[in-house]
């Protein structure tokens, strides 16, 4: 920005995703660098370059984008994924945790789809890595030989 030469302006695929960013930025997260197998963010003043495992691009069938970091602090691999409210909300966990939350969730996206206003939802899920092909199909993704499986409880915990 001519005017403003010290401050960031972002530049993405989407005015989503400028937008994403922009309020992370707000919330103390800021994107440095980003490439097809990592991204750099300052996080709270500690710089942190997170490994991308894989990206489901958005397609208009699915209105969902998904991508599986790796975070170099703790190992700890999550699921993040974007996408129109009406699709993610099926696929979001039947806990009570999220069942707390959601009526005022809804609330707030009908309010703002009342305004006019584009609602997105973007949620996590926390994921092990599995390098055995005995891991359940059902609730995994294959990464070239590696299987990314949604986390599960292992003796109640």
């Amino acid at each position: 920005d001519p005017e403003n030469p010290n401050e960031l302006k972002y530049d993405g695929s989407s005015p989503d995703e400028v937008a994403l960013v922009a309020t992370a930025k707000n919330h103390g997260v800021s994107l440095i660098e980003r490439s097809t197998k990592s991204m750099t963010l300052n996080v709270l003043g500690e710089i942190v370059k997170f490994e991308i495992l894989a990206t489901l691009e958005f397609t208009p069938d699915r209105k969902m984008m998904s991508m599986i970091i790796k975070d170099p602090r703790t190992g700890q691999l999550t699921l993040y994924t974007k996408g129109a409210d009406s699709f993610v909300m099926p696929h979001l966990a039947k806990n009570a945790a999220n069942q707390k939350y959601l009526p005022p969730c809804l609330d707030a996206l009908k309010d703002m789809a009342l305004e006019g206003l584009r609602t997105l939802l973007v949620c996590t899920n926390s994921c092990l890595l599995y390098t055995s092909d005995a891991a359940d199909e059902e609730d995994s993704v294959d990464l070239g030989g590696r299987r990314i499986i949604k986390k599960k409880k292992i003796n109640g915990k």
